[in-house]
């Protein structure tokens, strides 16, 4: 499940984000842009190691996904009380 919820994520970045993207940027070479992203990497590959001895990284990005699908299902659900209500014409 996780697997194709990752696959989904990647899909839909390469699908709709990258080609809004510049190619080329004159102020930052690939070069330096590609070094940060792998300093990134390290960065993140690192501090994770030292929670996988106490949580499963897994698990870890379960919940964070759970709580931003929550978050994101409140917001979707306020906003339609908010449409319902401005549409009855009581305001807010």
């Amino acid at each position: 499940m996780m697997n194709l919820l990752i696959t989904a994520i990647i899909f839909l970045i390469q699908k709709l984000l990258l080609p809004a993207l510049p190619t080329s940027i004159s102020f930052l070479p690939i070069e330096t842009f590609t070094d940060t992203l792998n300093g990134i990497q390290a960065n993140l590959i690192y501090s994770l190691s030292g929670i996988s001895f106490f949580m499963p990284v897994d698990l870890l990005f379960a919940l964070i996904l759970v709580v931003i699908f929550a978050e994101i299902s409140l917001f979707i659900f306020k906003m339609g009380v908010f449409i319902i209500n401005l549409m009855r014409g009581s305001g807010a």
